[in-house]
């Protein structure tokens, strides 16, 4: 059910999908997301009741699944979904383009196999390459929803940390576009 913020108590979040995950220094796990904006949203249950598309969007960790918290002009909602009702979760990057200048040091590490997310630290100057990449997509599906979120390319990283220490684990599908691989979190 989606609850305007001032409806629901901390309390009610505890029942449904947990504590919220504390901090903790000594293992520096992420426990929210960056801040992502909602691009389609579908609502089996009860049709009416929806997200405004294009809010930003954050995600907060529980120990029993996860709270969506919407913001679109000041008005701010709450979605729990609990571990029980996620279906699955897809993370997908977008596809990386780095043209490196061949006198570049970066140059030379790819072609003798460094990866590309690596490599591009090491142009050493913007001049000696263009480095782009697409919007990053995230598609949450539970029992009674179905979110599409997108956020900036060079978030992606963040995001696959989030997701690596959260609680659904399990239920996270990575899709890398520059890899043509697929992997589930074990």
């Amino acid at each position: 059910m989606i609850y305007k913020a001032s409806e629901i108590q901390e309390h009610q979040l505890n029942k449904l999908v947990g504590q919220s995950i504390s901090f903790n220094l000594k293992e520096l796990k992420v426990i929210g997301s960056s801040g992502l904006f909602l691009k389609s949203f579908i609502n089996h249950g009860n049709p009416s009741n929806s997200l405004e598309l294009n809010s930003k969007c954050n995600i907060e960790n529980r120990i029993n699944g996860i709270v969506i918290r919407s913001n679109h002009s000041n008005q701010q909602s709450v979605l729990p979904i609990p571990i029980d009702d996620i279906i699955e979760i897809k993370l997908k990057k977008g596809y990386e383009n780095i043209d490196l200048n061949p006198f570049s040091l970066g140059y030379i590490l790819q072609k003798i196999g460094l990866p590309l997310r690596y490599a591009r630290y090491f142009a050493m100057s913007r001049y000696f390459y263009h480095y782009t990449i697409d919007p990053m997509e995230l598609v949450i599906k539970s029992k009674l929803y179905e979110l599409n979120l997108r956020s900036n390319g060079y978030n992606y990283e963040n995001q696959l940390d989030f997701w690596k220490a959260s609680s659904v684990t399990s239920k996270v599908i990575i899709f890398d576009k520059n890899e043509e691989w697929d992997s589930k979190f074990n």
